[in-house]
């Protein structure tokens, strides 16, 4: 990592360790993290062959967006599946019509810039799971890996309240 002369930190991809990896060889790294940004994520993903990085979901709270840096691969979207190859960049806006997901139909790994905004707290949603993933941080006072609830399973609100 180096400072550049405005005292901004610049982080290069290729000298950062791996945030995490899929076990099939490929991986994450958290770059905007690394280089002191708080509202505006980026990650850079290798997918493996055959990989797909999240479920099918979109975001009530965060808009994302992806970068095609090398490899093609496939993306779903609530119009359909769509071929995806390097030089391409998707947003994905908030709410449903920004469902994504996208998986690795090559033989090669995808290489990805994955961009999103960092507001707390956010709730993500699986629709082909009814999951709702739920991600707060210090200020909302959840656990900023989240929580996951079976969104299809009711409740009465007055269960949960007690005294």
């Amino acid at each position: 990592m180096a400072t550049g002369t405005d005292g901004h930190r610049i982080v290069n991809v290729n000298g950062l360790d791996w945030t995490g990896t899929d076990g099939d060889g490929g991986g994450w790294k958290r770059i905007a993290e690394e280089a002191g940004g708080t509202r505006l994520g980026c990650t850079y993903e290798e997918i493996s062959p055959g990989g797909q990085p999240a479920q099918y979901h979109y975001h009530t709270t965060n808009e994302e967006a992806l970068f095609v840096m090398g490899g093609t691969g496939t993306l779903r979207t609530p119009a359909g599946e769509t071929g995806i190859e390097s030089g391409d960049y998707v947003s994905f806006p908030v709410g449903e019509s920004g469902c994504h997901a996208v998986e690795n139909t090559s033989s090669e790994p995808l290489k990805c810039l994955f961009f999103s905004t960092m507001d707390e707290p956010d709730i993500v949603v699986y629709p082909d799971s009814g999951k709702l993933h739920v991600v707060g941080g210090p200020a909302s006072g959840l656990p900023r890996d989240g929580l996951t609830f079976d969104a299809t399973t009711p409740f009465d609100i007055d269960d949960s309240v007690s005294g």
